[in-house]
């Protein structure tokens, strides 16, 4: 027997209910994670986001993973991968992490997967 919904009601009603949470840490989508840092900061509780999605290259060349955590900004490979959820300016987040996404989605209708095998005009090294 457990709780129907998502992990999120669950903590939520625990703390509704005040049982004693020290610290939660939220590892998934940014999406869940702030949706946690906004359902735990009214209790106070520390809450720790583990910005692992954000990451490109893990090296922090790339600024994919700039991110800004109180007034500092920050780089999930090598300053984290976690960060205080209360401090992370999700709103940035989410419009840096949207801002190529219809060139994404237009993308996708352009490429061909290698699972799928190449039509033979190629110049890579897979063995299709």
């Amino acid at each position: 027997m457990g709780t129907r919904g998502h992990a999120i009601d669950a903590l939520t009603q625990k703390l509704k209910d005040g049982e004693k949470i020290d610290r939660v840490i939220a590892v998934g989508c940014p999406f869940m994670m702030m949706v946690t840092a906004g359902e735990t900061r009214p209790f106070g509780v520390k809450t720790l986001a583990a910005l692992n999605p954000i990451m490109l290259d893990g090296t922090g060349m790339c600024g994919a993973c700039r991110v800004t955590v109180g007034d500092e900004m920050k780089f999930a490979c090598v300053d984290g991968p976690f960060f205080d959820a209360h401090l992370i300016d999700w709103d940035e987040l989410r419009d840096r992490r949207a801002a190529y996404s219809a060139e994404e989605i237009h993308s996708l209708g352009r490429t061909e997967s290698v699972a799928s095998g190449h039509s033979g005009q190629h110049k890579c090294s897979c063995p299709h």
